[in-house]
């Protein structure tokens, strides 16, 4: 069940109590929103999934009016992976626990539903120049990763 809500509520996997309020500007993302669907959003400079806990129509009365509220960049899960019974018993677990939400879901979900970052590394034109200056084992790993056109890494 979609919501077309222009904020939406995230919980993280982190030791922190809050739940952060994001902001829905694409249409596609906002119709494919739904409680217990996992989200990838920016925190701390760099993306990072979380689980759709809510969904507001204001910013949090607590939040500074300065702060520009930041967009969720991606929708992870076709289908929610709890519903919004399922979540208020998350919600008496935490507490009963005394762990954020965000742990929380982390610890009662299924394993292997982690979100990795994937980066995929190329040489540039520039590459080849300037081999004099760069250490031996800079120059090797350029070497490996030129000779098989890329390399990845997963986070």
């Amino acid at each position: 069940m979609s919501v077309a809500a222009a904020l939406v509520q995230v919980a993280f996997n982190l030791p922190l109590e809050r739940i952060f309020t994001y902001r829905v500007e694409d249409e596609d993302l906002r119709t494919r929103l739904a409680i217990g669907k996992r989200v990838l959003a920016p925190f701390h400079g760099r993306a990072t999934g979380g689980w759709v806990v809510g969904f507001a129509d204001r910013r949090p009365p607590e939040l500074d009016p300065g702060v520009e509220l930041k967009s969720i960049s991606a929708v992870v899960d076709e289908e929610p992976l709890f519903s919004p019974p399922d979540l208020a018993f998350y919600r008496r677990a935490a507490a009963y626990y005394q762990v954020p939400l965000g742990e929380a879901l982390h610890i009662l979900l299924p394993g292997g539903l982690d979100y990795r970052r994937e980066l995929v590394v190329t040489l540039g034109p520039k590459a080849a120049a300037g081999k004099k200056s760069r250490s031996p084992e800079l120059n090797r790993v350029l070497e490996k990763v030129a000779t098989a056109g890329s390399l990845n890494l997963t986070e």
